[in-house]
């Protein structure tokens, strides 16, 4: 088959379906990956706000710091890598898995072996349980709060 016959009659109407489906499957695509606003509220262990805590976008390369209330605002897509830190704060990394729009984090410190004692694995496993179970208690205590 040739360009010719191609382009008349079955082919031209096949050609057009192709070109509309093709436009179709670009069109979600773009709206699928779109960038969208992500904001949230950047707390410590007291549930304070962290001023002029560092977000990272990686996907996007950007890079900026949360106001007075430790509010940010952000853009980035699905699939993203927001990464939270700050000084003396152990970093907070999350993932954007959905068109969700708000991101709040709490950043404590982790350090759980700070003075050099010998630890074996089960003492690092039972102390970031502690730190889990402490991450736990402040979401619940800030949704509490309504600190977002």
């Amino acid at each position: 088959m040739n360009l010719k016959q191609f382009f008349s009659g079955v082919g031209c109407v096949m050609a057009v379906r192709y070109i509309f489906s093709f436009f179709i499957f670009s069109l979600i695509c773009s709206i699928c990956s779109g960038q969208i606003t992500i904001k949230g509220r950047v707390l410590d262990s007291e549930l304070k706000p962290v001023v002029a805590a560092r977000v990272e976008s990686k996907l996007k390369n950007l890079r900026l710091y949360t106001d007075i209330n430790g509010d940010y605002h952000i853009e980035a897509s699905v699939g993203d890598t927001l990464k939270f830190s700050s000084i003396g704060l152990g970093p907070e990394s999350r993932v954007i898995t959905a068109l969700s729009k708000d991101c709040n984090i709490i950043l404590i410190d982790k350090e759980v072996n700070c003075l050099g004692a010998i630890w074996d694995e089960q003492d690092y496993k039972k102390a970031y349980r502690q730190v889990n179970r402490k991450y736990n208690r402040l979401y619940i205590e800030a949704n509490k709060k309504k600190l977002w």
